[in-house]
């Protein structure tokens, strides 16, 4: 309907091609509804024979819901997702041979999903995406690809987008899914990268609503859970425990004890009829140990026996409960087969249970104020794995249900955790599954060391998904492993653009600040010019000493910062910065960084010695720094009149703005003591295209640290001060964007040409996040008469000090 499939069909034409179009409207070749899979299987049966001369499959219909801004139902799943199985399933004999091809157009949702600002992420996009890297290993002839698209008003641009698509289609690149932003093509890889150390995600006491019953991986998890936090689980099974038969309860009723006794009863029974009743009575009874050993553990336990595709029942039990903390939705089910003898039925059961389940608990979580939630998928979302084409598509819908999620409910913390198959416990205890993921050459993941995974994740609120893998090449044929030797994850490094010079020890990279770029600049001007902010400056060192960085390491502290010359963009014209590292008394983890720039003549001569603006001491460590808890002082109340932050943030006092309006409230006012909340909660680019980029450091919030001594000033003293030196800075914790900090400024001394402060940024319990040691600020101007404010506010501490 919005013209793509036409554009395709002339394309396909264009080459002498033939074109079938199926669907619900009139032009359609052949009329069916996709949402009615009885009828689409029927269409399918006798689509094969009628028409031999097929050599390829491009769906499109989902395009259809997309821009409709339809939201994702069963009505959509069906004919999206699951008629596009019947499909392949049933054209399998003309599609699995040499030179033809499966494929699927998509936008926002498969490789731009995991961009830093993310646009309209439709999930239905990704389960193509799960199916066709299935598809790609089965069926060794066929061209599998999904091509994702991020572009502005893409209804504008069919016919480029289009010439793209087919362009990607005929080119000899194999990879299943690639993407398309400003002309340039786009791959996603998986980089090892070590957890970024914060506070954890979960409290003690948390209730828990955990579906996935009361066995394998979940218990293991569970277990752990309970030892740290003391977490009260709600936990929803399939499993009747009330079922299980009053003589298998007892304690040496084993396997071979349960046997002989159903054996007997099931006098008549085929011996696979009798070894399920088995499974299913030794299933029952592992529920029951498992139970009550979380309870010896003296922590309340709930367990619902409901289906989580029972929408009621999962509602019901959420209503029934008046707090919710957080859920861990680990039901799943595997019954692999190859696409040509997978049923129907069994994708339903498999896929359902994944995106029914996940699409009945957010339901009937709306408007409630849980936390977090966390997911189990699985790594073949990202690799694809022959006989799971349904499992596939799943977990990886799966993952980009919950990287929308996170883009509405920014303040709630979701994660995906993508695990391989462990050792021990989960899905691949079953000995034929364990057998054929021998054979295919993974890596088992152990199971106290998966259990450590979990918990350590805990404490990265940073990542959405997480990917728990070896490096099983032999699984990746699309390329997602990194070699070895490439520079992990240089995309993260907004600050640095071009390598000037690099070796194992020292590296200086080039960036030019330009206004187009770098928005933030606009947000940060003094008379008109824009300044590159210290907290920048930080950030930009930061990110070059990284790359010299042991792997797994993460910045701890900085120390002897000083700013000798700023760095202003006259008449806004771009300014090339030279950002340097070098590794410091042979220290690998230590580094001596710097900025400069270099003054050159109009043929680009360089002219006289480099400017040094900013400079400092760089220290990473792979060890979690020790947690402090900081004592928050007694508030002092202050009054004003109107916004504080109308009040503090105008141009002849502070003069940031939009990115750097992060002072919101002034808590407590004292001569010598300022206490304010501080949240990076704005919305604006901070570079052209990336509301949101993924620094070392938290910018807006080291920048709003550094405001609060020029707004002690500006309360007192009407004086005008900026950054100039930091003995030490150290880092505790990792930032979120949207929640709420505590910054506690202390002024130590009060000099005729700078001041000395000491700052905390402490959460609302507390805990040391950033602590700042002996920050100068130097005394530049003072405040007109007329843009004074000490007038307009007023505190206890003021009038007693007067």
């Amino acid at each position: 309907r919005f013209g793509f499939a036409d554009a395709v069909s002339r394309r396909i034409k264009s080459f002498s091609g033939h074109v079938l179009t199926m669907g619900s409207e009139a032009p359609a070749d052949i009329r069916v509804d996709l949402s009615d899979l009885k009828s689409v299987e029927k269409k399918m049966q006798v689509l094969g024979g009628r028409h031999p001369e097929i050599r390829g499959l491009i769906h499109l219909y989902p395009l259809n819901v997309y821009f409709d801004g339809a939201v994702t139902d069963t009505h959509e799943i069906n004919a999206s997702v699951k008629s596009f199985f019947l499909m392949v399933r049933h054209l399998l004999p003309l599609l699995d041979r040499p030179d033809t091809l499966i494929s699927a157009l998509a936008f926002e949702s498969v490789v731009f999903a995991y961009a830093n600002s993310p646009g309209n992420i439709h999930p239905v996009f990704a389960a193509l995406g799960g199916m066709l890297k299935t598809m790609n290993k089965e069926l060794k002839n066929t061209r599998a690809k999904i091509v994702d698209f991020s572009i502005a008003d893409p209804l504008k641009h069919v016919e480029s987008i289009v010439d793209q698509y087919m362009a990607e289609l005929m080119a000899s690149d194999l990879h299943v899914e690639t993407g398309y932003r400003d002309d340039k093509r786009y791959r996603l890889s998986l980089v090892e990268q070590a957890v970024e150390q914060g506070r954890s995600t979960v409290k003690k006491g948390d209730t828990i609503l955990v579906t996935g019953g009361a066995r394998g991986i979940t218990f293991e998890i569970l277990k752990a859970l309970a030892a740290e936090y003391q977490v009260r689980p709600i936990i929803l099974g399939r499993s009747d425990i009330n079922a299980l038969d009053a003589e298998f309860r007892k304690k040496d009723a084993d396997e071979q004890y349960i046997f002989k006794s159903l054996k007997a009863r099931m006098k008549g029974s085929r011996p696979v009829e009798i070894k399920r009743a088995v499974q299913k009575n030794l299933a029952l009874r592992e529920v029951m140990a498992n139970l009550a050993e979380l309870s010896a553990q003296g922590i309340d336990i709930q367990y619902h026996c409901i289906d989580v595709l029972d929408t009621e029942a999962v509602l019901r039990v959420v209503d029934s409960v008046s707090t919710i903390d957080g859920v861990l939705h680990a039901a799943g089910v595997e019954e692999s087969r190859f696409i040509g003898k997978k049923s129907l039925d069994s994708f339903n059961r498999v896929f359902d249970t994944k995106i029914t389940g996940v699409r009945n608990l957010l339901h009937a979580l709306d408007g409630k104020s849980y936390r977090f939630f966390f997911t189990f998928s699985s790594v073949t979302a990202k690799f694809g794995n022959e006989g799971q084409v349904d499992y596939t598509g799943a977990n990886d819908m799966l993952a980009k249900i919950l990287l929308r999620e996170k883009t509405l409910h920014p303040e709630k913390t979701y994660k995906v955790f993508d695990w391989t198959a462990w050792d021990g416990a989960g899905m691949a205890t079953k000995e034929t599954v364990k057998k054929v993921l021998q054979q295919r050459g993974l890596e088992f993941l152990p199971l106290a060391r998966g259990v450590r995974f979990f918990m350590d994740e805990l404490s990265d609120s940073g990542s959405t998904e997480a990917v728990f893998t070896g490096r099983d090449t032999a699984l990746d044929p699309d390329g997602l492993f990194q070699a070895p030797g490439l520079p992990a994850d240089e995309h993260r490094r907004p600050f640095i653009d071009r390598v000037v010079e690099k070796n194992e020890i020292q590296t200086q990279y080039s960036r030019i600040l330009d206004l187009k770029r770098d928005l933030f600049l606009l947000d940060h001007s003094r008379l008109d010019v824009p300044i590159f902010l210290g907290a920048t400056g930080i950030e930009a060192m930061a990110e070059a000493a990284s790359t010299l960085a042991p792997e797994g390491s993460r910045l701890v502290s900085m120390r002897e910062f000083s700013i000798p010359y700023g760095i202003k963009l006259l008449k806004g014209r771009p300014r090339e910065i030279l950002i340097s590292a070098g590794q410091q008394d042979g220290d690998p983890g230590l580094f001596a960084c710097s900025i400069s720039s270099q003054f050159k003549n109009r043929e680009g001569m360089a002219m006289g010695d480099p400017k040094r603006h900013y400079q400092g001491l760089f220290e990473f460590s792979g060890q979690k720094p020790e947690q402090i808890r900081v004592r928050i002082p007694e508030f002092t109340p202050v009054q004003y009149n109107g916004n504080i932050q109308d009040l503090l943030y105008h141009p002849a006092r502070l003069f940031m703005d939009g990115l750097f309006r992060t002072v919101e409230d002034i808590l407590s006012f004292e001569p010598q003591v300022l206490i304010s909340r501080v949240r990076n909660s704005s919305e604006k680019q901070f570079f052209a295209g990336d509301a949101a980029p993924d620094f070392i450091t938290d910018v807006a919030i080291v920048d709003a640290m550094f405001q609060t001594g020029g707004m002690l000033e500006v309360m007192t003293t009407h004086e005008i001060v900026l950054p100039a030196r930091i003995r030490q800075m150290s880092f505790y914790g990792q930032l979120q964007k949207n929640r709420e900090y505590i910054c506690i400024t202390r002024k130590t001394d009060n000099g005729q040409k700078a001041n000395i402060y000491q700052l905390d940024l402490v959460d609302p319990d507390g805990m040391l996040l950033i602590r700042i040691e002996d920050f100068e600020m130097v005394k530049v101007d003072r405040l007109a008469p007329e843009n004074r404010i000490t007038g307009k506010i007023s505190s206890p501490a003021l009038k007693k000090a007067s």
